[in-house]
Parts: structure tokens; C-alpha cells; sequence
């Protein structure tokens, strides 16, 4: 998590988020849009348990994680385009989670 901190604050200095607003955009409907559907309808179509049922739903809602910024980074890849996707859609998160898990829970078929 230290190492994930650092690397952010090193690479966000550096972007420029109004010229690179593609990226932040596409991983927040792709992240934040697109992949949770997928996870409803899987949610509310398999045959599981309810159990596993929520934690698809509850996994539907998450913004994309920090490690990919340390394995880009370790790798050689595009560490810059990581810190971008973690960072829009962690924020755009902050109001789509509680919308995905009301919602989601609901679709499934598995209010508590």
C-alpha cells in the first residue's frame, strides 16, 4: 500500500488530466458501466448460492484496484495509464457504488 501511495503521488503530478481525458473516461464505462451489468446478469442468471450472489454483486461495484500501477511499474509498462484508470474510477465510485449494490442486490433477487 506504501508503494502504491508513492507511485501515485509521483505519477499524478505528472499527468495532465485535460489532454488525457479519453483514457479516464473509457476505464470509468468500461469499469463502472459495462463490466458491473455483466456481473448482475451473471449474478442473477447462475445457479449459486445466495451467499455468492452478493459477493458478485459487492465485486460488480468496486473501482478498479492499485496493483496494477506496482506491476506496470515493476514490468515496464504504462504506469501513468494505471494511476489514470485507479484514480477516475476510484472517484467516480465514491456515488456508483451505493447505486450498484442497491440496484444490484434488488436485479439479483437477493435483498437482505
Amino acid at each position: 500500500v506504501l508503494l502504491s501511495g508513492a507511485v501515485l503521488a509521483d505519477y499524478f503530478k505528472e499527468i495532465k488530466w485535460r489532454e488525457i481525458w479519453r483514457t479516464p473516461l473509457a476505464a470509468c464505462i468500461l469499469k463502472m458501466a459495462l463490466i458491473p451489468v455483466a456481473f448482475l446478469l451473471l449474478a442473477r442468471f447462475l445457479p449459486c448460492s445466495t451467499e455468492l450472489k452478493r459477493v458478485i454483486v459487492i465485486e460488480a461495484a468496486m473501482p478498479a484496484g492499485i496493483f496494477p500501477i506496482v506491476v506496470a511499474r515493476h514490468y515496464g509498462g504504462r504506469a501513468d495509464v494505471s494511476v489514470q484508470v485507479v484514480l477516475s474510477t476510484s472517484a467516480i465510485s465514491l456515488f456508483l457504488i451505493p447505486f450498484w449494490v442497491a440496484f444490484g442486490l434488488k436485479f439479483a433477487g437477493v435483498v437482505p
